[in-house]
């Protein structure tokens, strides 16, 4: 934007790919769709509970899996009420390890985050994609950075129509091949964003800095 001379350097935050591969997935309240993170209205999860509803309706064995804590959690649990949702979505709130938390994410299908406040970059997408699972996210201007959704790791949509989407990830879920083949580029995706990779680009960048 002209407002320094000076070159600027992305480094993106990594992963525990480790702990990740070695957690295996969850056998008890298996999902098919999942949220974890913050509970907060900026992580805008009111939609992501708006758009499994348009789901329910078209299979009424649709479950859907929230994890975590945060000021909206009683709000978020009134509004699943209200919807006559609380055999179809668990929330868990605070775990007691990531660990298990990756377990039960590996177990799912797709993760619903639609937040609009992510700065551009989301541990919580690359964390999803190491258990093998696609993000779905609506494109604004403070939410993820499109670059960082492709066709295969996600799905990225252009504006917040919840029917749309659900008819989207209805179809996502009606094909398993569809499903194995996401599953598999995900973790690639992510493969060189472990925090080994990541401490390497650190380095990498100071030696540079430090030969200038």
């Amino acid at each position: 934007r002209g407002l320094t001379e000076g070159r600027i350097y992305q480094i993106h935050n990594g992963v525990d790919i480790d702990m990740i591969n070695s957690t295996d997935k969850a056998t008890e309240n298996v999902s098919d769709f999942i949220y974890f993170g913050r509970l907060e209205r900026h992580k805008n999860i009111e939609f992501s509970i708006e758009v499994f509803s348009k789901l329910v309706k078209l299979n009424s064995k649709y479950r859907f899996n929230i994890i975590g804590n945060g000021p909206d959690f009683d709000r978020l649990k009134q509004i699943i009420k209200s919807l006559k949702l609380e055999k179809n979505i668990i929330m868990y709130g605070r775990l007691e390890s990531n660990k298990r938390m990756y377990s039960i994410v590996k177990a799912a299908k797709c993760m619903l985050f639609f937040g609009t406040q992510e700065g551009g970059g989301s541990i919580a997408l690359f964390e999803a994609n190491a258990c093998g699972i696609p993000v779905a996210h609506v494109l604004n201007k403070n939410g993820i950075d499109e670059n960082l959704i492709t066709n295969n790791n996600g799905f990225l949509f252009g504006q917040f129509d919840s029917e749309y989407i659900s008819l989207r990830l209805h179809d996502f879920l009606s094909d398993t091949s569809k499903q194995a083949s996401m599953r598999v580029s995900c973790i690639k995706y992510v493969q060189d964003m472990s925090w080994n990779a990541i401490s390497n680009h650190y380095k990498a960048y100071y030696n540079n800095f430090n030969k200038e």
